[in-house]
């Protein structure tokens, strides 16, 4: 366990030995860095894309519901059989 924080000791140094020079010359971030990401994400999106995708996330969502329950059905009547003595392996 100790190895471990030794390692983790190590790299941590390393990586803030690297990190603080940049940091000292970093230049300011202003809205004019991000004009470019903006207009290509709103270029990207509008109200159909996104209804899309929320139909898509709720289908997947309604999916996996019914699929965890299934599964959990299943595996209570299982192990209920189990317990009964009903089956076996």
């Amino acid at each position: 366990m100790e190895s471990h924080k030794k390692q983790f000791g190590f790299l941590f140094a390393m990586f803030a030995a690297l990190l603080v020079p940049r940091l000292a010359f970093a230049e300011a971030i202003t809205s004019s860095s991000f004009s470019g990401v903006i207009t290509a994400i709103t270029s990207q999106l509008s109200v159909s894309t996104v209804a899309e995708v929320l139909t898509y996330a709720a289908g997947l969502a309604v999916a996996l519901v019914f699929f965890w329950w299934g599964v959990r059905k299943a595996l209570r009547v299982l192990m209920s059989a189990f317990r009964k003595g009903r089956m076996s392996v």
